[in-house]
């Protein structure tokens, strides 16, 4: 009787007609193929003993060996669990050999069945390490509220200062684990990857044990980009006769009003929860008005970063960064560097003078009966001065030059007598670091008048701008001669002049 070979994994007719040629050496004439149930079996016509076969393969990565078995034909020679055992050492592995699998791969293949790629031995992956956590215990101090449909939340705003006092625990930290290394199948040992670890650096007011960081002064605490600091904070009820002004290298925060004419200086920020009057506020970083500011323009506000206020009557208020209005703004002048806001309840900007630098942005501009409501946009307020100072000094070089090159007019420089005689050098000495002065003084408001300008200013309004109100991107003028509704206006460029469109094309205009 014929021997019986087939193949227990799912394969197609060619590969197992390779299996035949390539590792039993049978000729065409030798076997026949026979498929049933998509599985291949072969009745072997020769009549030779052919020994079973085995191989073993090791990954590249040395994590897994695999066995293929293939059967003996007629009475060749069975392969035993030995034979594998044996080969399996000498291919070196050690560590996960599935002794019982082998076992089981070897009663398949007496049946007469080839077995391919059957997973014979594992090795142990590594466990990579943990990051280090942190667990901030002053984020439970966060004000937590629901918020309006409609309501935004700024959570950089300082609104949400949080107070600690000293020795309380600020962060604990749970150190980087290293991780349990693996092994190959061969015993090679697999380094894991090591959690990464987190560094924070102390800035001020804070001390470290065991990982755990205590504040160790009363103030606010700070934490951005892994550095960790308390701050100390200033508190006072109300800015009056009871304290006096206030000049400190912190944050200063009024839990009530600031009262007429009364200062405050501050190196970091000023946190005001009432009203403001005629008084001076001077921030190193940011001021925040929650109330707002009822004065009678007798009055300056500056700030470094940001300034936020709830409503602002009658102020003066500068700022390099953003100015945000809760509310709203009448006859003020404002000065930012960056943008002026107005987004929120009725968003009205009206009367004074505004200026910013990128953008205005609000709800309402001007407002009924309000005239001559200059809106700035595209020009640096803190680089103005610093141009028209250049151009006073430029204007007085050039008289300087102009009143050197008269004197010279009237003496004959071709004489040698003439240019030779000390006051005539020292004239042309002079007259020559005028001019080197001259250019340089040219170069320095070139210079300055390239970072002047904003390349596109814009003016966002919501819903209304009213009659009266004027325009001004650069030199360029428009005067409002009738109420329009939600319109952006920008600086065209090809014409250098003030272009507007409605806000529902802005999109498409922008893109």
């Amino acid at each position: 009787m014929a021997d019986i070979i087939g193949i227990v994994s799912r394969t197609d007719r060619a590969k197992f007609e390779k299996i035949l040629k390539d590792i039993y050496h049978l000729k065409d004439n030798e076997y026949v193929i026979n498929e049933a149930d998509e599985q291949f079996k072969a009745e072997i016509k020769a009549d030779r003993d052919i020994p079973g076969i085995f191989r073993i393969y090791i990954s590249n990565d040395e994590m897994k060996a695999y066995l293929s078995l293939y059967p003996p034909v007629n009475n060749g020679k069975k392969v035993t669990v030995t034979d594998i055992f044996d080969e399996a050492e000498t291919h070196g592995i050690k560590v996960g050999l599935k002794k019982e699998t082998i076992k089981e791969s070897i009663t398949i293949s007496d049946f007469g069945n080839i077995i391919e790629d059957v997973l014979i031995a594992s090795g142990v992956e590594p466990i990579n390490g943990k990051d280090a956590l942190l667990i901030k215990h002053y984020e439970d101090k966060i004000e937590k509220r629901e918020l309006k449909a409609d309501e935004k939340v700024d959570y950089k705003n300082v609104f949400n200062i949080i107070n600690v006092q000293a020795g309380e625990l600020l962060i604990t930290k749970k150190a980087a684990t290293k991780g349990v290394p693996g092994v190959t199948v061969k015993n090679t040992e697999i380094a894991p990857k090591e959690g990464k670890d987190i560094e924070i650096q102390l800035v001020e007011g804070v001390r470290e044990e065991n990982g755990k960081y205590y504040a160790e002064i009363d103030g606010y605490v700070d934490f951005k980009n892994n550095r960790l600091a308390v701050y100390p904070l200033f508190k006072v009820k109300n800015v009056d006769y009871s304290c006096g002004n206030i000049n400190f290298n912190g944050t200063v925060y009024v839990t009530g009003d600031v009262l007429f004419g009364f200062r405050i200086e501050a190196k970091k920020d000023v946190i005001v929860d009432g009203v403001c009057d005629d008084c001076t506020i001077i921030s190193g970083e940011s001021i925040v008005i929650k109330g707002g500011i009822k004065g009678k323009g007798k009055n300056l506000f500056k700030a470094k970063k940001e300034f936020t206020c709830g409503y602002i009557e009658n102020a003066n208020v500068y700022c390099e960064g953003d100015i945000i209005v809760r509310k709203y703004c009448y006859n003020s002048k404002l000065y930012s560097k960056s943008r002026i806001l107005a987004t929120e309840n009725k968003g009205v900007l009206a009367g004074g003078y505004i200026q910013a630098f990128t953008e205005v942005e609000c709800i309402n501009l001007g407002a009924k009966g309000v005239s001559n409501f200059v809106v700035k946009v595209g020009d640096d307020y803190t680089l103005e001065d610093k141009v028209a100072e250049k151009e006073e000094y430029y204007e007085k070089i050039s008289q300087a030059i102009e009143k050197a090159s008269e004197a010279l007019s009237k003496v004959d420089l071709k004489s040698r007598a003439v240019i030779s005689n000390p006051k005539i050098i020292k004239l042309l000495e002079y007259k020559k670091e005028l001019l080197n002065k001259k250019e340089e003084v040219l170069r320095e408001i070139e210079n300055l008048k390239r970072q002047l300008r904003f390349k596109k200013p814009k003016i966002r309004v919501k819903d209304t701008v009213f009659e009266g109100v004027i325009i001004q991107m650069y030199e360029k003028k428009l005067k409002i001669r009738e109420r329009m509704e939600s319109v952006l206006f920008f600086l065209e460029p090809k014409y250098e002049d003030i272009g507007w469109i409605s806000l529902k094309e802005v999109d498409n205009f922008e893109q």
